[in-house]
């Protein structure tokens, strides 16, 4: 009788039929099935275009449409293994991974979006040539922080080609494949670039056909997504600004290694791309509030649907973000239509999204993990959350929070068994952590993407609306960071092929079970009465935001003594030193390697305070000097200190050309606020010296009876002439190079 329902209803049987070419994707990917006998193949196709177009030669109807509908399966079974055997490069190709383990000359065109990383750029190749002759496939280089590079920068270098290998149980090699990567290229040597911008680094062909006009419009797209990158980092303190990218964009990859590694171990990493969930979550909510508020229930969709199709434009067609965007509509649409009756139309929109986004990519279903997550965790929104809502009636609807939990539910339910597959290992507090992070998301989204917009008007402005969010970006943070913190916050889990095989079982039985015994509920509208209360609920909590904002990440007061503060911060491999006098005025001695001193700062210095009155670079080396670039972007430095030795970087390069007023120490001087050089007593300015570590500036803090000295990377010979300069005995010393043998 079932097989009789699907094949009258024209509605399952289309959802079979792509489940056929689905089915043919997977296939394709896990049998190599070579096809070499054509006319075979062909007399198959005849054959089943017969059964479709005429099947008369059968006697009844359900026999002929029943005859015609597996036709069609396996017509589209097969359209589905001939698109994976398209992916596959011609055998006498010559491919960029066929120059390995010796160093070439590479030459290319950067034709996509570079990822910023906390110390390192993430750059796609396209258009390679490999010693002169062109390859196919793109080659992705890891490039260091500076110089930065831009869509469209034609760039050349010398390195030595790898293919990527699997790492931690993440198929990685697999997963660049899915963006055509095939090569990697680490610390190349060399480096040359010509730079292009959105007006003229592109023209059109002579033929004026699309692929040029498309190349110009992506270029421009990155551009103001990069602008609005700029702008969250004016706005926001680190690590909220990265937080927030990630929410909204997929952020730019620069988040620390132990702030990533508790997303991690705390099951909550997915929230760092632009997932299907949070454009799912975020889209419901932004319905819902001006349904509640403002229009009827057509104009809100029709605002939602406009504000995710510009929301992907903005990010420049990015395929995360795209696939979001349309998991976002599906969501929308199915959550706020979705009846019984709608019930077969939203698993027919399912399952068509997915037959063309494998059409385009048939990579993404086995191989990229982005594409299983955001997929598996839309088909729990829309197809499972409105079966089970009814049983959390306990949980308050204000807000939307009762939708936001049974949300996050339903989705971590669904992609349990790709993570324990992928990634073998599962987080046991994650269901926890989940459940109090994930209904903040849409607010933190909201409240942030309202402050940038903005910012774009004032910045100083933007810092106070900015409070709503940042209380959710910290509170979310917090809660991530203690829960990562524990020893027991995440395990391995032996057989994790087994076991995510075994889980989705039983999961695809309780789906069975659910769909037969339970039906979408008919969704009610409680008007402005619900949100009205939540109006009132976050405007207290935007209140009581600005006192938390007096409150750092360690839990105390911001200084609003009189006292002298002096800070040490761990930024690996280098220094980086904040001081706050009495007077209130703040001074930073180097940077560290990477953004980790953004962090820091934001730490220890108010939400709203984006000005330092003084950095002292002791010397031009990148585990001082990296860091302060990035604070020349984002703050407003009153004066620079610096040697002006002769030492030529991409590191100092960046670092001049954001400069505004330099002061040269080329003697012992008093630097104000407290502060006096006490090394070098000559002037390094211009020079070339061998070591530039023996010109590091020394400075001495005295306040009151206190004293202090901050040595850079001096040598021992430095640190005699140094002591016969200081004011007498020194209580805090700052031990010279990291301690390392070549100082005390």
């Amino acid at each position: 009788m079932e097989w009789v329902s699907i094949v009258k209803s024209p509605s399952k049987s289309l959802f079979v039929v792509l489940l056929g070419f689905l089915l043919g994707i997977f296939v394709g990917g896990v049998i190599d099935l070579p096809i070499s006998n054509w006319p075979t193949v062909i007399g198959v196709l005849v054959c089943l275009v017969v059964i479709i177009v005429s099947p008369s030669f059968l006697k009844g109807e359900n026999l002929k449409r029943g005859a015609r509908l597996v036709a069609l399966v396996i017509l589209f079974f097969l359209i589905g293994l001939w698109r994976f055997g398209q992916i596959f490069l011609p055998a006498d190709a010559f491919l960029v991974s066929d120059t390995l383990n010796r160093e070439v000359r590479i030459e290319g065109v950067v034709l996509d979006e570079v990822v910023e990383k906390n110390q390192s750029q993430q750059v796609v190749i396209n258009q390679v040539r490999v010693a002169d002759e062109h390859a196919l496939g793109k080659v992705m280089v890891w490039m260091p922080k500076y110089p930065t590079f831009s869509f469209g920068d034609e760039v050349a270098f010398r390195c030595e080609l790898e293919v990527p290998e699997p790492f931690d149980g993440f198929a990685y090699d697999r997963y660049l494949r899915t963006r055509g990567v095939l090569a990697v290229c680490w610390w190349p040597e060399s480096v040359t670039i010509r730079s292009s911008n959105a007006e003229e680094g592109f023209s059109l062909p002579s033929n004026g056909t699309l692929k040029g006009s498309a190349t110009l419009l992506k270029a421009k797209l990155f551009g103001f997504k990069q602008t609005i990158y700029d702008k969250t980092e004016q706005v926001f303190v680190e690590p909220h600004s990265t937080f927030l990218s990630g929410l909204l964009f997929g952020g730019k990859g620069s988040i620390s290694s132990d702030l990533r590694q508790d997303f991690v171990d705390t099951g909550t990493s997915h929230i760092l791309a632009a997932s299907g969930y949070n454009v799912s979550i975020f889209s419901r909510f932004l319905f819902l509030f001006l349904v509640g508020y403002l229009f009827r229930r057509r104009a809100a969709l029709a605002i939602v649907a406009g504000a995710i199709a510009l929301y992907v434009v903005i990010a420049g067609f990015d395929p995360a973000v795209t696939r979001a965007g349309v998991m976002g509509l599906i969501v929308v649409f199915g959550r706020s239509l979705g009846r019984a009756r709608n019930d077969a139309a939203l698993r027919n929109i399912l399952a068509l999204t997915a037959a063309v986004m494998l059409f385009v990519n048939p990579r993404l279903l086995l191989d990229d993990v982005g594409f299983q997550l955001s997929f598996l965790a839309t088909i729990g929104l829309v197809m499972i959350v409105p079966r089970i809502e009814h049983k959390f009636r306990f949980i308050p609807t204000t807000g939307g929070f009762r939708e936001a939990i049974v949300s996050t539910l339903a989705a971590t339910i669904m992609t349990l068994p790709i993570l324990i597959l992928q990634f073998g290992q599962l987080s046991i507090v994650s269901p926890l952590v989940n459940f109090l992070v994930l209904p903040l998301v849409p607010y933190a989204m909201g409240f942030g993407a309202v402050a940038i917009a903005i910012g774009f008007v004032s910045t100083k402005l933007a810092a106070f609306v900015s409070i709503g969010a940042w209380t959710c970006l910290s509170t979310m943070l917090y809660i991530i960071r203690w829960f990562g913190s524990l020893s027991l916050a995440s395990v391995s889990i032996p057989w994790n092929e087994i076991v995510a095989v075994v889980v989705a079982i039983v999961l695809i039985a309780w789906l069975v079970w659910l769909y037969r015994r339970t039906r979408i509920r008919r969704e009610h509208f409680h008007g402005s009465r619900k949100w009205g209360l939540a109006t009132i609920v976050f405007v207290l909590l935007f209140l009581s935001s600005s006192v938390l904002q007096f409150t750092n990440a360690s839990g105390s007061s911001y200084p609003i003594d009189n006292k002298l503060r002096v800070w040490f911060f761990d930024v690996g491999q280098g220094d980086a030193i904040f001081i706050q006098t009495p007077e209130n005025k703040q001074i930073l001695i180097d940077g560290g390697p990477g953004e980790v001193v953004l962090s820091k700062l934001g730490a220890v210095m108010p939400f709203w305070d984006r000005s330092i009155d003084m950095i002292i670079l002791t010397h031009p080396h990148s585990d001082h000097i990296s860091g302060l670039i990035e604070v020349l972007d984002r703050y407003q430095v009153d004066q620079v200190i610096m040697t002006g030795v002769n030492y030529r970087s991409s590191y100092l390069d960046a670092f001049e050309e954001r400069v505004e007023q330099v002061t040269i120490v080329d003697e012992p001087m008093d630097l104000g606020y407290g502060l006096r050089a006490v090394f070098p007593d000559q002037s390094f300015q211009n020079k070339n010296i061998d070591e530039v570590n023996e010109t590091s500036i020394v400075v001495e803090l005295v306040y009151s009876d206190t004293s202090i000295l901050f040595t850079g990377d001096m040598y021992l010979e430095q640190e005699a002439e140094v002591l016969r300069n200081v004011s007498g005995q020194i209580d805090v010393l700052k031990v010279p190079h990291h301690g390392s043998i070549s100082s005390s």
